[in-house]
């Protein structure tokens, strides 16, 4: 009896430690995609949005962002809550659109030709230079520009007393992007979010000011991560209507699963892209093969296949493939980006 017992709380203490799975969810929802969202994922493989758009196969996208409405909001506070609106200087908003404009410009899905500020003229490309360490390009002739994206940005902030006597100050900022072509089409669907940072201080009881650490910088500080989180919070809607597709320009005699593709980091890709290789079914149907993994160079990159489908198609390429691995030379096959890593840096970044 005591050595069943034994047995039955060791089965329960080994199911505690277990690691949860969680429910499986669809691939991409929380933003950047990793191997483990992509096997967790069931049924056949399915080709990303906009895969064989025009703008999946540019180089770089010529971007030109204009900044349409920059404000502050007093007013997004309950009045019958405890907490109340945190007057903020106009100059932190003016610090956030730069921020936020520098942000922009280290996608490297994008070239940012050009920054226009509540519809004033191209502001200074120096601006952006001293703050950023970015180099913006003079957009001399209109037609080279690929999109237009149009901005807007609410900043707002609220002070709540918490009950051990401190203050929680927190700052939000809202991101609106709408993105139009050369023909002033919209591109997909506006994109908004919201980025929050939060501090907390403590107070002297007797003067009510606080006993250290606030300060402008350290409010400009917070206002920068919540930038930064509503931009992360945007990389799955910029992933899912730019992605990256690159044409396969080899394959290994060695190992059919390992790649070569003409797009690098300086196309949008980074390590650990996930990526749907495919090809054009009787040079007509695409149809997705199977998940690749990338390990991202400067201009050109290599995959390794970790799932084929379990469809006709991709076993036929298979075949083909390790019967000739020349035969992608005469049949081409792609491999298109799922979701628009952000740089790494961002999850280490210092404001």
């Amino acid at each position: 009896m005591k050595l069943f017992c034994i047995v039955v709380l060791l089965a329960l203490f080994a199911s505690c430690q277990s690691t949860p799975t969680g429910p499986t969810r669809a691939v991409g929802q929380r933003g950047v995609i990793s191997q483990g969202d992509v096997l967790a994922s069931k049924g056949p493989i399915k080709l990303p949005m906009n895969f064989d758009v025009e703008t999946s196969k540019t180089d770089e996208l010529n971007m030109l962002v204009e900044f349409q409405s920059l404000s502050l909001s007093r007013s997004q506070t309950d009045p019958n809550s405890k907490a109340r609106a945190l007057e903020i200087k106009q100059n932190q908003l003016q610090s956030a659109r730069i921020y936020l404009e520098t942000t922009l410009g280290a996608l490297k899905r994008f070239d940012i030709f050009g920054i226009h500020s509540s519809g004033a003229v191209m502001a200074l490309n120096s601006e952006l230079e001293d703050v950023g360490d970015i180099e913006f390009s003079e957009p001399t002739q209109r037609n080279k520009i690929d999109l237009f994206l149009a901005a807007t940005l609410l900043l707002s902030g609220e002070r709540r007393e918490l009950y051990d006597g401190s203050d929680e100050l927190t700052y939000s900022v809202t991101i609106k992007f709408s993105i139009t072509d050369r023909k002033k089409s919209f591109v997909g669907r506006p994109i908004e979010q919201t980025g929050v940072a939060k501090r907390k201080f403590l107070k002297d009881i007797v003067t009510g000011g606080y006993l250290g650490g606030y300060s402008p910088t350290e409010e400009g500080r917070a206002i920068k991560e919540a930038v930064m989180d509503a931009m992360k919070k945007a990389m799955p809607a910029f992933g899912n209507e730019f992605p990256v597709t690159a044409s396969v320009k080899g394959v290994a005699s060695s190992d059919i699963n390992k790649m070569a593709i003409d797009r690098g980091v300086n196309h949008g890709l980074t390590n650990d892209n996930q990526m749907v290789l495919w090809y054009k079914d009787g040079g007509v149907v695409p149809v997705a093969l199977a998940y690749a993994r990338a390990e991202a160079g400067k201009d050109s990159s290599s995959i390794t296949v970790y799932k084929w489908d379990k469809s006709v198609a991709a076993k036929f390429v298979q075949k083909q493939l390790a019967t000739n691995p020349a035969w992608a030379s005469s049949n081409p096959l792609y491999a298109t980006s799922m979701g628009l890593s952000y740089p790494q840096d961002w999850n280490k970044q210092e404001p």
